[in-house]
């Protein structure tokens, strides 16, 4: 395991969330029908919508690599998926009880979903996709969507494929198939929800891939791995193919990759630039994750109401600059009440553990 913050990942981190911002803000105001911006417009043309493939490929990305720096050893297997399920959830109730005050007393239903209110517990315990998965029904989204439910299962599923990594023979075995377990979904989609791009097992693959780079990062840094990532994303930018084999996840999923190299070299080259406590990327990494969850509903309730549908270039950049400013006002709020409660919710919780294993 180690300490200290890294750098690269850290650049990673920021990056991932201003394109998460920048896409929600474009694709929002596309489902609202507000007019956007023309150069919102030729880049999410030019890109098919895939930039927030592209954002979310890099959190999948870093957040294996991440957890595979931080806990190679896991000593308590229990007590780390205790925590994980904690440390993701806590700060999604936290966040949630405003939001769910306000939009069911302002009849905002801002969220509104082909289930209504009632999946809104679903979304609380991170099961929200897998509702999404198996009904073929948009849940109810509070903070946070689908996203949250992956991630979750990637966390407490870790220390399984935390094991299989550390042996080279089963590591082997794991990474065939776990490639085979994303081709055979992305043809038939039975662990996908949507168009397909919410996925499980893409989620795997990326979260696996985070793994290896992490493990063989000395690989990837450096001129050479630079050159190369850069020229790939160039290639598929001048290009930027439908899709390559026959798989259209493949083009964004290259580009994740390519950009994760690219985004860690630079911020390994910026060093203490990148992690010193002052600087916005810095800032952005300690909320990013409530940043994530929160953000969407901000932009929904917000943009009818002061972009209106049919603004100019400069009144939708104004007021949405103003819209995403108050979500992460909003976000960095919640995260000092979450870093407040949540060392005596966990507790609580330890303290009634030790009482009932008393009782056995």
């Amino acid at each position: 395991m180690e300490t200290g913050k890294d750098s690269g990942y850290q650049l990673i981190r920021a990056f991932a969330t201003w394109i998460i911002l920048i896409h929600h803000l474009s694709a929002t105001a596309s489902i609202l029908g507000i007019a956007r911006p023309s150069f919102l417009q030729m880049a999410d043309t030019y890109l098919r919508g895939e930039l927030g493939a592209v954002a979310v490929g890099l959190f999948f990305l870093l957040s294996g690599a991440l957890l595979h720096r931080n806990h190679r050893d896991i000593e308590d297997t229990k007590a780390f998926i205790t925590y994980r399920f904690l440390r993701l959830l806590f700060p999604l109730w936290i966040a949630s009880a405003p939001l769910l005050i306000l939009d069911s007393g302002a009849g905002l239903f801002i969220h509104a979903s082909q289930s209504g209110r009632r999946t809104a517990p679903l979304n609380l315990l991170g099961l929200d996709f897998y509702y999404w998965v198996f009904t073929g029904k948009i849940p109810y989204f509070v903070c946070g969507e689908w996203f949250t439910s992956v991630i979750l299962t990637l966390y407490l599923i870790y220390p399984l494929l935390n094991r299989a990594f550390r042996d080279r023979r089963s590591r082997t075995t794991a990474t065939v198939l776990i490639v085979l377990l994303w081709a055979v979904n992305m043809k038939f989609g039975f662990l996908s929800a949507g168009s397909g791009w919410y996925s499980l097992t893409l989620g795997l693959m990326y979260f696996w891939l985070g793994m290896w780079f992490d493990e063989l990062r000395s690989l990837f840094c450096g001129k050479k791995a630079v050159c190369a990532a850069l020229a790939e994303i160039t290639v598929i930018l001048l290009f930027f193919p439908r899709q390559i084999g026959g798989v259209i996840y493949l083009p964004s999923l290259i580009v994740s990759v390519c950009l994760f190299v690219l985004l860690y070299n630079a911020g390994i080259a910026a060093g203490d630039r990148i992690i010193s406590g002052k600087g916005s990327v810095s800032w952005t990494c300690r909320h990013s994750y409530m940043i994530y969850l929160v953000h969407h509903y901000f932009m929904y309730w917000l943009m009818p109401v002061l972009i209106g549908q049919d603004p100019g270039a400069l009144r939708f950049c104004a007021f949405g600059i103003l819209i995403v400013a108050v979500g992460l006002v909003y976000a960095a709020v919640m995260q000092r009440v979450s870093e407040i409660l949540f060392p005596i919710f966990r507790e609580k919780i330890m303290r009634t553990e030790r009482a009932l294993r008393n009782d056995e």
